[in-house]
């Protein structure tokens, strides 16, 4: 791993290792999807990371509806969804990955739990192959730090808020 993986592994230190991750991920493509399951496996295990689960399906596009339900269940703090789709010589690959990238956008939206996309769209089999070897991992357990000190940060707000709010009614009733 390079320095700037080094960095952002640095940031994670704070995660709660017993976090449970959800590993979503599509068969298809069996040797470079199996790539990325070993490459985040390797990065999540060797980060201490243990709870891992991971669901399969045979294809991307059916990725969406076991993330929901996977997302549905309460039980994940982090889904990691992994795929790879080459283009080859037909649209086909566009309305795949359009739909599963707005299905997996409006899970993301609509659920408090962190989606990470780590999907692989590339022209040729042989750039796909380059690409998968990258951990991408890091970036998910990096977002998931961020996103758990703006939670911290947005809550100590809200109980000031609230404890501000709650003494002027206090006040207030007293007069």
């Amino acid at each position: 791993m390079a320095i700037h993986s080094a960095q952002l592994l640095e940031h994670t230190k704070q995660l709660n290792r017993s976090l449970h991750i959800a590993i979503v991920r599509s068969e298809f493509n069996t040797e470079l999807s199996e790539k990325l399951l070993s490459n985040t496996l390797e990065l999540l295990e060797k980060e201490g990371f243990t709870h891992i689960d991971i669901f399969s399906v045979p294809w991307a596009f059916e990725i969406p509806a076991l993330t929901s339900k996977v997302l549905d269940s309460w039980i994940y703090t982090l889904v990691i969804t992994l795929w790879v789709v080459i283009k080859w010589s037909t649209p086909h690959f566009d309305y795949i990955c359009t739909e599963c990238l707005r299905g997996l956008m409006d899970l993301s939206l609509n659920h408090d739990t962190p989606v990470i996309v780590w999907v692989l769209t590339c022209d040729t089999y042989e750039q796909a192959k380059k690409r998968a070897n990258n951990t991408y991992a890091i970036y998910a357990l990096n977002y998931l730090t961020q996103r758990t000190t703006t939670e911290h940060t947005l809550n100590a707000k809200r109980t000031l808020l609230m404890e501000n709010l709650s003494k002027e009614l206090t006040k207030t009733e007293n007069k």
